[in-house]
């Protein structure tokens, strides 16, 4: 199941799911809170994850969609870099 039936196209033509869950602060009181909330949305039908290197909880990220039982290459995750590693791998 997917919550995500409107797509939105970026101009280098990617599709991203207009819905999707963000993880700004999401791991600030408890470390495990993100992972948690990342692991029950993909199982809820959420296919986009927002995060971003300067919120310090990609590897909870990681964990909930590794412990989602999703496979990773069927979840967007949108990310921003920090102004002071402006490099693109």
């Amino acid at each position: 199941m997917s919550l995500n039936t409107k797509v939105c196209k970026s101009p280098s033509g990617f599709a991203i799911p207009a819905l999707g869950l963000g993880t700004f602060e999401a791991s600030k009181d408890d470390p495990m809170k993100c992972s948690r909330a990342v692991e029950g949305a993909i199982r809820a039908g959420y296919v986009h994850i927002d995060t971003g290197a300067f919120y310090g909880c990609e590897e909870e990220v990681a964990r909930g969609i590794a412990n989602s039982g999703v496979s990773r290459e069927k979840v967007f995750i949108c990310t921003k870099l920090y102004c002071a590693s402006p490099t693109f791998q």
